[in-house]
């Protein structure tokens, strides 16, 4: 392993450092270098005990003939490790014409990094020597990096108590003494692994645990699972077009990405398959209803196909709240649920949530076009039609649970006190009447989700069709 202290170079403003101290392998060329201020025995006596306590596989050093080698730090240093040393003449190294090159090709590398900035040449050192290691060698056709790591050691483990005594903080400690403390030290460290390992086998036996509850469940539906087509301890589960984890559901990137490139449709058909993929979609949505509006006119059996700047808009915004969806939470059936809703003259609105105890989450959207005959009735009326809707969409998360529902309208108390109901509000009532929540009273201007996403100008211009009173306007 030869050794060479390289300079000097050009002193930096802020370390002064002036010199490179080097040592090169002659057979894999791996190479490690440091910036020195000055060329002094303790100094280069210190950098080699260390590399050679990082690499106790080296054989042998050798190194030039020159008092910064030759003293009793580096040579008492060397000998205590049971490490042969070589010197050679300083100014007629020995013939290697590998190691030369490796020098030269080091100093004049940094030469070339720092060119514009020659106070700073130490700190492109590094970057320098790992591009040697990582640079595959001609003749043996692999990097140093790989010979050099895979080599055995070769010295004994005693070697370094004289350097443990000298780092201790008690330098008066005795071998034995020493010993003790590092047995105390490895006993403590393995009873921290034991604990880290006792806390994973916690972790998998409660995840077993669980297993054995799904396979129960499953032996009771008498349903059977290839155990080949079963995949554990994911981090992630892809089902049904979405990706369920930590974080909540979302849908698959493969079916965002086909719609983010999907062209523009040309035909009726292609209309349709887009939009059937898009509203597989539509919950992650806020305003699908809203957007999608100029698309699903020319669905109409009497609508003329003219694709115009409306369609061209709706589609990109589309395709935009695909890519840029909103994260929902998984629902959880041991929290409340909260469902917040509006109905206008337009449309119907709602957000169900849940606090997962870092605020409310959102679940799912629900946005929906208020039906024609709906429209010119009371308010009372589309306020009723709307919960009904929304608890016989959510009710396999509602049904027989004990949720709350804000809304601007207090609805029930209308409903209740009536003396003679329609046979439509009678069958509404009884629909509401299964299931278990509190109403709550919301003033519009804070029920501001479900407000946009019931009124919206594509609702409007339903009414303006609906009721024929566009002359009027």
């Amino acid at each position: 392993m030869p050794c060479r202290s390289l300079g000097p170079a050009l002193a930096t403003v802020e370390l002064r450092l002036r010199y490179i101290l080097d040592a090169r392998d002659n057979l894999s060329g791996f190479v490690e270098a440091i910036a020195l201020k000055k060329k002094t025995g303790r100094s280069e006596a210190d950098w080699i005990e260390n590399f050679y306590l990082r690499h106790p596989f080296v054989r042998r050093f050798i190194a030039d003939n020159e008092t910064e080698f030759v003293n009793q730090e580096v040579l008492g240093m060397l000998k205590r490790l049971c490490v042969p040393i070589k010197l050679i003449e300083p100014y007629h190294p020995e013939t290697n014409a590998p190691v030369e090159r490796g020098h030269r090709t080091l100093k004049n590398t940094i030469a070339k990094l720092a060119a514009d900035n020659l106070e700073s040449w130490h700190r492109y050192l590094k970057q320098t020597v790992f591009s040697e290691h990582m640079t595959p060698k001609r003749t043996m056709g692999c990097i140093p990096a790989e010979l050099w790591y895979g080599r055995e050691i070769d010295f004994f483990v005693e070697a370094l108590i004289p350097t443990w005594n000298r780092l201790d903080d008690d330098p008066r400690m005795t071998t034995e003494e020493l010993i003790e403390a590092r047995c105390q030290q490895v006993l403590k460290n393995e009873e921290v692994m034991e604990d880290i390992a006792n806390r994973v086998l916690d972790s998998r036996m409660r995840d077993k645990a669980r297993w054995d509850q799904v396979v129960e469940k499953l032996r009771e539906a008498n349903f059977k699972i290839n155990a080949k087509k079963c995949e554990w301890e994911k981090t992630q589960v892809l089902y049904s077009g979405h990706v369920l984890d930590g974080n909540g559901i979302r849908p698959e990137d493969s079916k965002t990405t086909a719609i983010r490139d999907w062209s523009t449709p040309r035909t009726l058909i292609e209309l349709r398959s887009f939009l059937g993929l898009a509203n597989y979609y539509r919950k992650f949505v806020r305003s699908f209803s809203t957007i999608t509006a100029p698309l699903r006119r020319l669905l109409k059996k009497e609508a003329i196909w003219k694709w115009d700047r409306d369609c061209t808009s709706a589609l990109k915004k589309l395709k935009r709240a695909l890519i840029e969806y909103l994260v929902f939470k998984v629902a959880d059936l041991s929290l409340p649920f909260v469902v917040t809703t509006d109905a206008s003259q337009y449309g119907i609105g709602v957000v169900l949530q849940q606090d997962d105890g870092n605020g409310y989450r959102a679940v799912e959207f629900m946005s929906a076009r208020m039906p024609s005959e709906k429209v010119a009735t009371s308010t009372y009326e589309r306020e009723l039609y709307a919960l009904r809707q929304i608890l016989d969409h959510w009710k396999h998360y509602l049904l027989r649970r004990h949720f709350k529902v804000y809304s601007d309208h207090e609805t029930l108390r209308w409903l209740k006190p009536q003396a003679k109901m329609t046979p439509k509000f009678t069958r509404w009532a009884i629909e509401i009447d299964q299931f278990d929540f509190e109403l709550k009273p919301i003033k519009g201007k804070y029920n501001v989700v479900a407000d946009a996403l019931s009124r919206r100008a594509d609702y409007f211009g339903a009414m303006v069709h609906y009721l024929d009173i566009g002359r009027d306007l």
